[in-house]
């Protein structure tokens, strides 16, 4: 990356930023007010920061700590008191609560930063991730020009405000883009032959796992490479089963916990098949599950994801037959059906930012120079998509502040 693409990237991702804090700070008063029982609690810890930061915090950050958030920050303060909490990202507020900030504002200054710290590598990331991807192309395309384009669409990407407040989104993001960039680095020609690098990205989808439980997808990657390798070559084999077994670990680890604290006297959930208490959380205090969220009540929701949904679509459509992107392809496949028929619809703007495909579809399209391309993948789509994320983040900032959809 050359010092003119960073200074773009980096210029781009302050504005944007300023730009949602802006909007927050001068947002009216909440429409819901239960974080204010959250906050309450910690009205001398405001007193306790100096006066100059003490506006700010009411102002800006207070209003930051609405849906999730709410849990992320008082976890990371005083741990886990209700079943239901187990899903909120244990990596997240325990990484939070390792720098043992006993103040409140501190805490939700530190996890505020990290958040966008953890975007701002994931734009940086992009750049030698879409690069390693799309080398093959440098005959007919600016390989360096998509790696900045896509770079610039991760910062403007459709999570919003959810990759600036304190949510395990924008780490998550990072690790899954680790993973695969150390991944594809592990292999030269087709063939594996950095076994380190490729142990070391089994272990980043196993930590991004631990933030967000839909990067536990990135697990096919490995079970493909396995049906690759056939163990017709048995190291390679053997390396792909070790890789993939890091993140099966994860989630065992992650059943395991709650139900050695829990179970059998919990009863219910210790006597499924399946022993794990985010299913049945999920399930039971929200409502997941297969085709559960198709009701009247939420078609508005429906139509806030169907811009995201459609375009991740498209992606699978556009790079169905690229065989170098095959891993990612397979991942956002799966992700996709998953989404629309067993998750809450409207996540799918904040939680598909750990796959890259449709951000690589839209920078691709974006460079475009072909005149007979299908409407839906040409550059004036493109330039529709860029502004309908521009606009829809923006918007977003504002009901987010508001305690209003989506959340």
């Amino acid at each position: 990356m050359n010092i003119k693409a960073l200074g773009n990237i980096l210029g781009t991702f302050l504005f944007i930023k300023s730009l949602q804090l802006t909007i927050v700070y001068f947002s009216p008063l909440q429409f819901d007010t239960s974080s204010s029982i959250l906050l309450d609690e910690y009205q001398n810890d405001l007193h306790e920061l100096p006066a100059w930061l003490q506006p700010l915090c009411s102002q800006l950050l207070q209003k930051l700590v609405v849906w999730d958030s709410v849990y992320f920050t008082k976890l990371s303060l005083s741990n886990i008191t209700f079943e239901h909490e187990w899903v909120f990202g244990p990596l997240w507020w325990r990484l939070i609560s390792y720098f043992n900030l006993q103040n409140f504002y501190w805490n939700l200054i530190l996890s505020v930063v990290l958040s966008n710290l953890f975007h701002f590598l994931s734009c940086l990331i992009m750049y030698p991730l879409t690069f390693l991807f799309f080398q093959w192309e440098k005959k007919s395309m600016d390989v360096a020009q998509l790696a900045t384009v896509c770079s610039l669409l991760t910062v403007i990407q459709p999570s919003g405000i959810f990759s600036t407040t304190n949510y395990s989104e924008s780490a998550s993001q990072f690790f899954c883009f680790l993973g695969l960039y150390l991944r594809k680095v592990a292999f030269t020609r087709g063939k594996l032959q950095n076994k380190l690098t490729y142990l070391f990205s089994g272990t980043c989808f196993a930590i991004a796992f631990g933030f967000r439980s839909n990067c536990l997808l990135y697990g096919t990657v490995f079970l493909v490479d396995l049906w690759h390798f056939n163990f017709k070559h048995p190291l390679p084999s053997i390396m792909s089963i070790i890789a993939g077994t890091q993140i099966f670990a994860a989630l065992m680890y992650s059943v395991w916990l709650p139900y050695s604290i829990y179970c059998p006297e919990r009863g219910e959930w210790c006597e499924s098949l399946t022993k794990s208490l985010t299913s049945y959380a999920q399930s039971h205090y929200w409502n997941v599950g297969f085709l559960k969220y198709f009701t009247t009540s939420n078609i508005p929701l429906f139509l806030i994801a169907a811009p995201s949904l459609s375009i991740i679509l498209l992606s699978i459509v556009y790079f169905h037959k690229h065989a170098d992107v095959r891993s990612v392809w397979i991942v956002s496949t799966i992700y996709w059906f998953v989404q629309l028929f067993f998750m809450h619809i409207q996540i799918v703007n904040r939680v598909s930012t750990f796959i890259p495909l449709h951000i690589w579809f839209i920078g691709h399209i974006s460079l475009s120079k072909g005149i007979n391309e299908p409407y839906l993948f040409s550059k004036q789509f493109s330039t529709v998509v860029i502004n309908w994320w521009i606009i829809w983040i923006l918007v977003q900032t504002a009901l987010y502040s508001c305690f209003l959809p989506p959340a």
